[in-house]
């Protein structure tokens, strides 16, 4: 009879197996070369310029144009003017901007599960934007909710064709 937690354990944690998990320290070194990368692209302006010489930079601006362009909704129309509005944020200095990731304080605290269509930060002040069609009719119920979750935070609902 086989011994199922024997062949499963031997079987996933083989160093030759091509189905073996990733480890998380490849993740977490990753993580900290994205993060140096974002401090060092913030602090020269690198970010905003076409310089290749610093491939962590490049790297966490790939990594940052992903993010901006997550859909909020169904709509085309509406996940465009998402991205372009959030583009225009981040060339207006705004931090942390975030796309339908779950909201954030202006300190970077988890304050709710919910997810604002756009959520940054403008000088000490975190802002939240919700864009709904105009037959939706939930965007004041989630203001209501973001407003509880951080009463600091600045909600700004907007209807989009």
């Amino acid at each position: 009879m086989w011994d199922w937690g024997t062949v499963r354990t031997k079987t996933l944690r083989g160093e030759n197996n091509p189905h073996r998990l990733p480890h998380r320290k490849p993740m977490a070194q990753w993580l900290a070369r994205l993060k140096e990368a974002a401090l060092r692209s913030v602090s020269t302006g690198l970010l905003k310029s076409n310089d290749r010489s610093d491939p962590a930079a490049a790297e966490f601006r790939r990594f940052s144009e992903r993010l901006l362009h997550r859909p909020v909704g169904n709509s085309p129309t509406q996940n465009q003017f998402v991205t372009d509005r959030a583009t225009a944020l981040q060339e207006q200095q705004a931090i942390d901007v975030r796309v339908n990731q779950q909201q954030v304080n202006v300190n970077g605290t988890r304050v709710g599960v919910n997810r604002p269509d756009l959520q940054y930060t403008l000088g000490d002040q975190r802002h939240y934007e919700e864009f709904d069609v105009p037959s939706s009719t939930r965007g004041p119920a989630h203001a209501v909710r973001i407003q509880a979750n951080d009463p600091a935070g600045v909600v700004a609902l907007f209807k989009v064709p």
